[in-house]
């Protein structure tokens, strides 16, 4: 019994950090379908040691999680600024292609 749950608790691991991929295109690396709609409700966030085990495991298994470099969080988060500050962005599945890194500021 002890090594069964040893087993889920490293595969629950494994899932937390299983989509931990860096994404620097939001239109060329996350999922679309056919009608150029996102395919997963996914959670976009600016790597930090502090902040991204947070963030994956709030996320859960109902969101996929993808830390942003480059172009891509520049896009999403335009006024990020090298701070202790978590910043991520939920996004709903079913945006279009060219609206995902459109995000809405919470006020």
């Amino acid at each position: 019994m002890m090594i069964m749950n040893i087993l889920i608790i490293l595969s629950s691991v494994v899932l937390a950090t299983a989509n931990q991929e860096k994404i620097t295109s939001l239109s060329e690396q996350l999922a679309y379908d056919e009608n150029n709609r996102l395919m997963d409700h996914a959670v976009l966030y600016v790597d930090s040691p502090d902040c991204t085990e947070g963030i994956v495991n709030a996320a859960g298994e109902s969101f996929q999680s993808f830390a942003l470099e480059g172009a891509a969080k520049e896009m999403v988060f335009p006024n990020h600024k090298e701070t202790t500050e978590c910043q991520a962005a939920c996004i709903e599945r079913g945006v279009e292609r060219t609206l995902v890194g459109n995000i809405m500021d919470y006020k």
